[in-house]
């Protein structure tokens, strides 16, 4: 959800009711931290409990001056890439078509989209099926997914996460995805004790099983 409101109305409890229900149901939800430039707390649906609150960062991890401050009230919540991100945007309508411009997009809202991109990411590699010979790591996991996918998927984005002390920002959890391709069977062995593919499902299991 790129998008997030600074005050909270009636009508706004209809976006709360309509989350809670479908998270209950599977779905998994992403916010944007703010509704605009240096809020102090982050914004509503961001700040619900069952929705994961994405931050900005630039290509260096370091988090964008327009964040929320990270401090007891506004919880932690994940940083990943939101500034100048190379976008599609409609310019014009015109006879043969619509017209689309390349432009660059800052803010957590471009951020929101990457963040939810890697969590499908992590989604359409833990359903997969396990090779015949291999341990049943994506099996397991996806059992232990489906208790409860909000808390087990913030579990994997934190491991994933580069956690780092960002001075007025506190500490950070800053997305880093490659970190779950990076292969420690890169050995003299022959064979490899583990092929980066099960070694991968090997690292969310642990991460699920606790």
């Amino acid at each position: 959800m790129s998008f997030g409101f600074g005050r909270i109305n009636r009508s706004h409890e209809v976006i709360e009711q309509t989350i809670l229900q479908h998270s209950q149901r599977q779905i998994l939800f992403a916010a944007a931290a703010n509704h605009g430039n240096n809020q102090k707390y982050i914004a509503y649906p961001a700040r619900i409990g069952r929705v994961i609150c994405v931050r900005s960062s630039d290509a260096y991890g370091t988090p964008s001056t327009f964040n929320p401050r990270v401090n007891e009230r506004t919880g932690r919540g994940f940083f990943t890439l939101g500034e100048d991100v190379l976008s599609m945007w409609r310019s014009s309508w015109e006879e043969e078509g619509v017209r689309i411009l390349q432009r660059r997009a800052t803010g957590t809202s471009v951020a929101t989209p990457i963040a939810a991109g890697i969590a499908a990411l992590i989604l359409e590699f833990i359903n997969q099926p396990d090779k015949p010979k291999d341990w049943p790591y994506l099996k397991k996991s996806l059992e232990k997914f489906e208790v409860d996918p909000n808390d087990r998927m913030t579990r994997i984005l934190e491991a994933m996460s580069y956690t780092k002390d960002s001075g007025e920002f506190g500490k950070v959890n800053y997305i880093v995805p490659w970190s779950l391709l990076k292969s420690t069977s890169d050995s003299d062995e022959d064979p490899p004790p583990m092929t980066p593919r099960l070694e991968a499902a090997s690292w969310i299991y642990q991460c699920l099983k606790q």
